[in-house]
C-alpha cells in the first residue's frame, strides 16, 4: 500500500476511488463515508502523506465512471453511528485508464486532464465577453431565487465569486464557473460532461445555455435527487 504516498506525485500509481458524486474544482466538499474500507483508505491517505483520493460517479457496468476528480483531504471527523465525515478540496480532474480493487476499495490508474490553451486573440476577446455576460446571467438567476434557497446556497458555497477576466486562462478558469456548477440544478451526468470539457470556452458556453434556460423558464427546475444541490444535501457515498 506504499503507492498511496505517491498519489499526486507519480502519475503511474493507482489512486483509491470513492464512488459517490461529482467534485468540482474550488468546491468546499463535505463527504460522508459509511464503509469501513473507505475509513481505512482515508486514514492511510492521511498517515502516509498524500492526503488524496479520487471521486467518481457510479456506473452500472464499470463500477464507476471513466472520469472523476482527485480531492485533497483537509480534515476528518468520526461520528457515532459508524460514519466518517471528510472535508476536502477538489484538485485535479482525471481520465480512468484501468480499474482494480485493493483491500476492498476500488482503485484506478488515471491520466490527469488539463485544459487546452487558448492563444488566439479574437477567441480571447469573445471569451471575455461570454464570461461577463454569463456572470451577469448567474447573478440574475440567484436574485430571482426565494430568500431561503439563496441563503442556503450562500451558506454552502459562499457568495458568488467576482467576474475576473484575468482568471480565464488560469488552469481551472474563473472560480465563478465552478460556483455556478455547484449551485444551479444540473444532473450529475451533465456536470460530469462539463467538468471534462477540454477548455474554458466550451464550459462557459454550456453554463450560459443552462442559465439561459433557467431564466427563460417560468419556474426554476429542481434537481431530481437530493445530492444534485449542494445547498440542501452534502455529498455522501
Amino acid at each position: 500500500m506504499c503507492f498511496i504516498s505517491r498519489i499526486g506525485i507519480d502519475q503511474s500509481v493507482e489512486i483509491p476511488i470513492v464512488v459517490s458524486a461529482i467534485a468540482m474544482p474550488q468546491e468546499r466538499l463535505h463527504l460522508t463515508l459509511f464503509e469501513p474500507c473507505q475509513w481505512i483508505m482515508v486514514r492511510r491517505c492521511v498517515e502516509w502523506g498524500s492526503r488524496m483520493f479520487g471521486m467518481c460517479l457510479h456506473d452500472v457496468e464499470k463500477g464507476f465512471t471513466d472520469y472523476g476528480t482527485v480531492v485533497e483531504i483537509q480534515a476528518t471527523e468520526n461520528f457515532p453511528g459508524k460514519k466518517m465525515v471528510v472535508q476536502a478540496i477538489p484538485k485535479q480532474s482525471f481520465h480512468v485508464l484501468s480499474r482494480g480493487v485493493v483491500d476492498g476499495c476500488p482503485v484506478a490508474k488515471v491520466k490527469w486532464l488539463e485544459d487546452s490553451k487558448i492563444e488566439d486573440s479574437e477567441t480571447i476577446v469573445h471569451l471575455k465577453w461570454r464570461n461577463s455576460m454569463s456572470h451577469v446571467m448567474l447573478k440574475r438567476w440567484v436574485a430571482r431565487l426565494p430568500l431561503d434557497e439563496k441563503a442556503c446556497i450562500e451558506r454552502a458555497l459562499g457568495p458568488i465569486p467576482p467576474c475576473d477576466s484575468h482568471m480565464l486562462l488560469a488552469p481551472h478558469g474563473p472560480p465563478w464557473v465552478w460556483w455556478a456548477m455547484a449551485a444551479i440544478p444540473l444532473q450529475s451526468q451533465e456536470k460530469l460532461r462539463i467538468l471534462v470539457m477540454p477548455n474554458v470556452a466550451d464550459r462557459l458556453q454550456s453554463i450560459q445555455k443552462s442559465l439561459d434556460s433557467l431564466l427563460q423558464s417560468k419556474k426554476d427546475r429542481k434537481p431530481s435527487d437530493a445530492n444534485e444541490m449542494k445547498c440542501t444535501a452534502p455529498c455522501t457515498s
